[in-house]
Formats: structure tokens, sequence, C-alpha cells
């Protein structure tokens, strides 16, 4: 149960202290001599492979996760960016808890998208939210119609900032997120790349 007690000290005083009600809670070994006994599936990384139904369909598992849980982010989806090569925390008492932006990584994973980024001053698009933590991206350049950034480079988006940004604090114990930063993108013309700026923040009326 070390794993159940990490979690509750660094996002909320207020996690429960039991496990939900999940068909990935166990494993079950099953002896030579007939006899089976259950093990709990002690990591997120398994609890999460474990689920039958899409993992942002069950929200209490990510109320359990724990900061280290953030470096196991999925790496199966669409990349059109480069890695990211600037970034700035812009984390506060008000920004999104991270484990909402945990969720909207997985919710990213289960898809293979990209997403036209106007290529243009003022052309923010904002892409996906779930609970308080949005994601989205603009690419101010007159010379070009548009950038494409995929779902993979989003999620490497949210592990760079949970990993170097992410703060717990002490008002109400909830670890919280926002930073902003940018890439190198693809034009979808002979591998042409532009800057793509990219920010996780709080959801509005959230």
């Amino acid at each position: 149960m070390a794993w159940l007690f990490a979690a509750m000290a660094t996002l909320s005083a207020g996690v429960p202290t039991k496990e939900p009600i999940s068909a990935a809670l166990t494993t079950i070994n099953i002896t030579d001599n007939g006899s089976f006994s259950a093990n709990p599936l002690t990591t997120f990384a398994q609890r999460v492979s474990a689920e039958t139904e899409p993992v942002y369909a069950t929200p209490e598992i990510f109320q359990e996760a724990d900061m280290t849980d953030f470096k196991d982010l999925p790496t199966n989806s669409r990349v059109m960016c480069d890695p990211v090569n600037w970034s700035e925390d812009q984390t506060t008492e008000d920004s999104p808890l991270a484990v909402d932006c945990l969720w909207l990584a997985y919710r990213l994973a289960a898809g293979d998208a990209d997403w036209a980024i106007p290529g243009y001053v003022g052309g923010f698009r904002g892409i996906e939210h779930i609970g308080t933590c949005d994601i989205g991206c603009d690419a101010p350049n007159k010379a070009v119609r548009r950038a494409f950034v995929g779902n993979q480079d989003l999620i490497n988006a949210i592990k760079h900032t949970m990993l170097k940004y992410s703060h717990v604090y002490p008002g109400d114990g909830w670890r919280r997120v926002a930073a902003k930063g940018s890439f190198r993108c693809s034009i979808g013309l002979f591998h042409n790349q532009v800057t793509v700026w990219w920010s996780i923040k709080r959801t509005k009326g959230s």
C-alpha cells in the first residue's frame, strides 16, 4: 500500500483512503494444486493497462496517481513536432490540478490525431481539456497557413511540464501545474517546420 500513501501525500489530503471498485485492482495467481490468490496491482501503469474501459472513463484511478506516474505517459500517438525546446513555468495556487492534466494526457493517447494550428497572429487553437486542465497551441507566422501538432506532441508537452514545474500547494495539498512553451512542428510540405507555441492553463469557468 506504499503507493497509495505516496499518492495521498502528493496530490491531496482529500484523496480517498480506500481503492475504487475496479476490475483492474487485482490479478489472480493459480498454483499447482489448483488454489488461487489475488495480488493487487501496485503501480499506476499496471492499473491503467489492466482497465477494460478507456482509461479516461475511469477518473477515480487518476486521483491515486503520484508524481512518479508522470514519467510513464503513453508514447504511441501521432508525432508532428520536435521535442520541447523552450518552456516557462506559470504555476500558481489557481493553476490546473496536475491530476487533471495527467488524465488529459491519457485521453489524448486514446487517439492518433493531428491538429491544424492556424499560422497567423491571434490564431490560438484550444485543443482539449479535462476538468481544470486545458491545452492549446498557436503558430504566429505570416509565411504559412498552418502547422500541425500531433497528439503525442501534446502528451510530451504535458509530461515536460509536469516533471519540471508542478508544485504542491500547502493551502489545499493539491499538486498544480501551468506553463507555456514551444517546439518546431511540420507544416506538411517538404518536411519544413515552424515554431508552434503551446500553453497548459486552467480551463475557463472551472
